[in-house]
Parts: structure tokens; C-alpha cells; sequence
């Protein structure tokens, strides 16, 4: 018969894996997980390293204070185990990759604040399928999302209804 097991075993299995994670994973991939625990870019700053607590800050998420135990207990080991490198290393999340995607999605929202509010219904809807199906790494600036846009709907078959 298989034993249920209780959240107390759960968290430690999870904390002996965040733990054995953090003892190897590289900085930035650390600042991932950072930013996956916060579902977004992390505000809170947590895993920034307070010297005058000899601690790292964290939040009321409990997956964030269990990383933070662990970043605590693998950067004050002493060497060769301990990572002293955490302590000028501000684990808050925002990892090169977010910062791209927060510049590509102020990038469409700047396209779509400068379309012209005569456009009809059908002309908005075609733009928003044409801006859907550009992959980001298709462009880098307004300039050239604008073009990827007019290419698209250059490309399109005209509806019968338009």
C-alpha cells in the first residue's frame, strides 16, 4: 500500500532539491528561477544580500524564503563549497531574457498607440493577427516590426467582407 505523504515530507524533498539545485546552477540560472517563483519579473528584490543581517531578503512567498535559505546556507559555506559570489549578486528576477520580452511587449504597445483610431474593426483585427504571428527574434525596434506588419498584411488575401 502506498503511504500519502504528508506537506512536511513534500517541502523537504523540494528544499533538498532547491539546495542541491542552487549548490550548481549557474547565477543567471538562479535569477530564473527567481523570476519563475514571482511569475514575472521580481519587484521585491528577494535574494538580494543584506550584510547587516548576514542574510538575504526575501518575501511572504514560501517558495522565495526556501530559496533564500538555500542561497544563505550554499554562499556562507566555507570554501571550496560556499558561493561568496551570491553576495554581490542581486537574485530579483530580472534575468536578461525578461528584460527582452518587457522591451519587445513595449515595443507592440507603442505600435498599437500609434494606429490611426479611423482604422475599422476588421483593419484592427487583421494588424492584431498579423502582430501575433511575427516571432520576436523577427525584429528589434518599432521600425522594424512596423515593416514585419506590412509585409504580413501585404501577403494577405483580402476577406470579401472587407
Amino acid at each position: 500500500m502506498n503511504k500519502i505523504q504528508t506537506l512536511n515530507t513534500v517541502k523537504k524533498q523540494y528544499l533538498n532539491q532547491l539546495l542541491e539545485f542552487v549548490e550548481y546552477a549557474s547565477l543567471q540560472e538562479i535569477n530564473h528561477l527567481s523570476n519563475a517563483i514571482h511569475q514575472g519579473a521580481s519587484s521585491q528584490h528577494c535574494g538580494h544580500w543584506k550584510k547587516e543581517q548576514n542574510t538575504f531578503a526575501s518575501c511572504e512567498n514560501e517558495n522565495c524564503q526556501m530559496l533564500t535559505e538555500c542561497l544563505e546556507l550554499i554562499a556562507t559555506l566555507p570554501d571550496p563549497d560556499g558561493r561568496p559570489e551570491f553576495f554581490n549578486f542581486n537574485f530579483d528576477g530580472n534575468t536578461v531574457q525578461e528584460k527582452e520580452k518587457q522591451t519587445k511587449r513595449q515595443i507592440r504597445q507603442q505600435y498599437c498607440k500609434n494606429l490611426s483610431t479611423s482604422l475599422s474593426h476588421n483593419r484592427h483585427c487583421q494588424i492584431e493577427e498579423a502582430l501575433l504571428s511575427i516571432p520576436d527574434n523577427a525584429w528589434t525596434t518599432l521600425e522594424e516590426l512596423s515593416t514585419q506588419v506590412k509585409q504580413k498584411l501585404s501577403l494577405r488575401k483580402p476577406h470579401p467582407n472587407n
